[in-house]
């Protein structure tokens, strides 16, 4: 088999150009101003999660030693990090998911351009930018598309070693899919498809099998050890448990099994062409004889068999296996494009009448995935979304006044936490229906956790806490107004 850049023109020369980089930065540039004063409170629960775990960091407390998480390290520690540069707000978070966006966009130009040339990697970024929840987790301070984002980096950086044989690439790529790993480890789908695709890729040669496995072997070492060198560094002995104990039990509980994978993509239209689109990619590029398309097709397989067993299925979760069928979707309709345009220049037709005639059919086609997909379903900026209300931006605004005067606010919503400036304690940064429903904490645990913590606010939202509320007639007191909002007794 054959790389498609050794197909004769198939991939310009200079692929990481501005050609590359033109709609990945629009794409940053359009929502970042669209952010900008129409900034949604919270677009999820695990916003507020992972904002204030990495407020925490940054004031010095440890990551699994004292903040519970069931999350790799990476992003937290990341974010923290942007947090000392530009200081701690939800739009600094929500621009730096943003920026791993707008790098997922261009490493999948990069990808589809070696592939299938540039028109194919334009018409993967367009797909790429319609998929189910793309926009919407574009801006969400969340873990999946970060993740997702060095994974295709991993990939784009493959390209290097099957053009040039570049071991700089090969040890890149290994590095960026450790690094993806541990940010969200449903990437981990990607190493077998990897290793395969590097061992089916070395022809037999002088050398033996022995030189075939070689490449693939120096791959998953690097991989391996730059992963180790990440958790070793950063996560305790504990928690390797709060990463693991939830996850395995929540695919056990009947509460999350109608949280499918076929549930959260059902409802798009665009889905089942996208998969038959991507059969047809995957069968093409066989027969051309490109390695390059078994990456995606491989993914997708791989991702596919992943979810298929694992609840519950996310909407975030869906682009693990949404994302490489738009790949190879637009690797598909590329090749039927030309095809077409051979076709009817073949016939006679002048090529700029050709070449019209088939853009304006993919305009079409475009136009009709674009409005099936129901983009209203993902669009961050929905009526209801535009803006803080006038509830929340007076709740926080209250709790920014005990800025300074308290230590600790214990909330089941942390995004009010963080827009007030208030820490959290750490074993209770982390409350998410997940860990409710699999039995990680309790109202009773969390009765015991304020005793010793003892914050001066709790503040209570999104769960009902009948064990706690024994707890909480005995030492706090309900302040005045809708908010559940309580203050502890021996501060009247």
């Amino acid at each position: 088999m054959t790389t498609g850049v050794e197909r004769g023109g198939a991939a310009p020369e200079r692929y990481a150009g501005l050609a590359g980089w033109l709609l990945p930065l629009l794409y940053f540039i359009v929502l970042a101003l669209r952010l900008h004063g129409h900034e949604p409170f919270e677009l999820d629960g695990d916003e507020g999660l992972n904002l204030i775990k990495a407020m925490l960091v940054g004031q010095g407390y440890g990551l699994y030693a004292e903040i519970w998480s069931d999350q790799p390290p990476v992003f937290t520690l990341l974010l923290s990090t942007v947090f000392d540069c530009f200081g701690p707000s939800v739009y600094v978070g929500r621009l730096t998911v943003l920026a791993f966006a707008a790098l997922l966009l261009w490493a999948a130009w990069r990808f589809l351009a070696a592939l299938a040339g540039r028109a194919c990697g334009h018409l993967g970024v367009a797909l790429i930018c319609v998929l189910p929840y793309f926009t919407r987790l574009s801006v969400s301070i969340m873990i999946g598309l970060p993740a997702l984002a060095l994974a295709m980096l991993a990939l784009a950086a493959l390209v290097g070693w099957h053009r040039r044989r570049s071991r700089t690439a090969l040890a890149l790529s290994a590095g960026l899919l450790a690094l993806s790993v541990g940010t969200k480890a449903f990437t981990v789908v990607l190493v077998p498809v990897i290793v395969f695709v590097l061992i089916l890729a070395e022809r037999p040669g002088s050398a033996g099998f022995g030189a075939r496995l070689r490449p693939a072997l120096v791959w998953l070492a690097l991989f391996g050890l730059v992963g180790a060198v990440i958790f070793a560094a950063s996560v305790t002995g504990e928690g390797y448990g709060q990463l693991s104990a939830g996850h395995v039990q929540a695919r056990t509980l009947a509460a999350f099994r109608d949280f499918s994978f076929l549930a959260e993509v059902g409802r798009y239209r665009i889905v089942p062409v996208l998969f038959a689109l991507a059969v047809l990619g995957t069968v093409l590029g066989w027969r051309r004889g490109d390695q390059l398309v078994l990456y995606p097709a491989g993914w997708l397989a791989c991702a596919l068999i992943a979810l298929s067993g694992h609840a519950p299925v996310w909407d975030h979760l869906t682009l693990l296996a949404t994302l490489p069928a738009a790949l190879l979707a637009a690797y598909a309709v590329t090749l039927a494009a030309r095809a077409g345009h051979a076709g009817l220049v073949a016939k006679g037709v002048p090529r700029g009448m050709a070449g019209a005639a088939v853009a304006v059919t993919l305009l079409l086609v475009g136009t009709l995935a674009y409005s099936s997909a129901r983009l209203q379903k993902s669009y961050p900026f929905r009526t209801r979304d535009t803006a803080v209300t006038a509830a929340q931006a007076a709740l926080v605004a209250q709790l920014s006044g005990y800025a300074g005067r308290v230590r600790w606010l214990y909330t089941d919503r942390p995004m009010y936490a963080f827009r007030a400036g208030l820490a959290v304690p750490p074993p209770l940064a982390v409350v998410s229906w997940k860990r409710l429903q699999t039995g990680g904490l309790t109202g009773t645990e969390v009765a015991r956790a304020l005793a010793v913590w003892r914050p001066e606010l709790i503040l209570l939202e999104r769960f009902a806490w009948p064990d706690l509320d024994a707890y909480l007639v005995g030492h706090y007191r309900r302040l005045p107004g809708p908010a559940r909002l309580y203050r502890r007794a021996d501060l009247e």
